[in-house]
């Protein structure tokens, strides 16, 4: 898990640079949304990831149907 992550951090920075407006509302992006959730390997599956700003980040994560309907997540059971 530990070098999951180190590799993680790696990703998420490369990621916020090469996408740095929140695909929600378009402002600056500070975080990155898991949109199947964090469990082993989805950890640093780019795919899996959305660039979001913190207000959006917390909208996604308290709408998870919501969420759910417009793509920002999706069914962590789903391969």
């Amino acid at each position: 898990m530990a070098s999951n992550l180190r590799e993680y951090k790696k990703l998420r920075d490369k990621f916020i640079i090469e996408n740095p407006n929140c695909e929600r509302c378009g402002n600056e992006a500070t975080d990155v949304h898991h949109k199947k959730g964090r469990i082993g390997n989805d950890l640093i599956d780019v795919s899996n990831f959305l660039s979001v700003c913190r207000n959006c980040h917390h909208w996604i994560e308290n709408n998870v149907s919501e969420a759910k309907k417009l793509g920002y997540s999706l069914n962590r059971l789903d391969k």
